[in-house]
């Protein structure tokens, strides 16, 4: 969520001006109440707007056919915003917030299909939604994209999403198969792979 034009259009996902507030605290600039911002991070957090309350409650966002959610996406964005929360509240020495928001920031392994090795979408009972085609841009998991263009998607825990992928030498074999992908496009929306 972003604004344009002054306007929030509410239409994107993520609540990255957290990023932005984190980022501009941990590099020195002290021209705001940082208290009070972080209570506004807090709050948008825990808001249930966009499906942050099934986040909350089950530490994803559900994908379901036809609905365009955006499950996947949502939960991997959230998680690195969550990061950013934690970043914030531990540098204002907030340790009870820190460690709720750290915690919220592992909710990228809730996704991840360690058979399949993607970022995958997952119904509200749990399962992995089938069928699965990686290059296949589906709104009801991610956000003008696809699979692959989420797979690195956890900029926060690159050690984490490492270990999630079997270790260095699977990570590497991973990311190499990225860029050994034929090239073929399943919609107006480029596909990085390949």
């Amino acid at each position: 969520m972003w604004a344009l034009a002054s306007y929030d259009t509410g239409t994107m996902i993520g609540y990255h001006a957290v990023p932005v507030i984190a980022d501009a605290y941990a590099k020195g600039f002290r021209g705001f109440d940082a208290n009070l911002a972080l209570t506004a991070m807090r709050a948008t957090a825990m808001d249930s707007r966009h499906r942050q309350d099934e986040y909350t409650k089950q530490g994803y966002v559900s994908s379901e056919t036809g609905k365009g959610w955006r499950g996947t996406a949502r939960t991997l964005e959230f998680a690195f915003d969550d990061w950013c929360i934690a970043q914030m509240a531990s540098a204002l020495g907030k340790t009870e917030d820190a460690a709720l928001f750290n915690q919220r920031a592992q909710n990228f392994t809730n996704v991840f299909d360690p058979e399949t090795k993607f970022f995958r979408g997952k119904t509200a009972a749990g399962a992995f939604r089938v069928p699965f085609d990686p290059k296949s841009f589906s709104p009801d998991d991610y956000a003008e994209a696809n699979t692959w263009q989420y797979t690195f998607a956890v900029f926060h825990d690159v050690p984490g999403m490492i270990k999630l992928y079997g270790g260095n030498e699977a990570f590497i074999k991973k990311l190499d198969e990225l860029f050994l992908q034929d090239s073929d496009i399943h919609r107006y929306i480029v596909d990085f792979s390949g």
